[in-house]
């Protein structure tokens, strides 16, 4: 959590040089931060269920719709940081510079 908080911060330091890729950056790792803490806490919560009348037939079968919604918001969060990886790039040359030079 640490980590992705201090990517946070760099991203938001260098937002000025690469807008475009801080903002992909911030917002990929907000995800992340937010899923990490968030569904941590449903499946802490899940089991808890059961003391409130729930059957375990139906905290399975919640827990499973809890499991596909993590992973759909950390692949967003993977793509927007992928994203932000591969954004801003120019196109390069297929081979090696050719320069010419002048003679004097």
């Amino acid at each position: 959590m640490v980590v992705v908080l201090a990517g946070i911060v760099i991203a938001i330091v260098r937002w000025k040089r690469h807008p475009k890729v801080s903002a992909l950056t911030v917002t990929g790792l907000v995800i992340f931060q937010f899923q990490s803490l968030v569904f941590t806490s449903l499946y802490y919560f899940l089991p808890r269920l059961a003391s409130h009348g729930w059957t375990w037939r139906s905290i399975d079968n919640l827990s499973i719709v809890v499991d596909l919604c993590h992973e759909v918001f950390f692949a967003v969060a993977i793509v927007l940081l992928a994203a932000a990886v591969f954004s801003g790039r120019g196109p390069q040359a297929a081979g090696p510079r050719t320069e010419r030079v002048t003679p004097i």
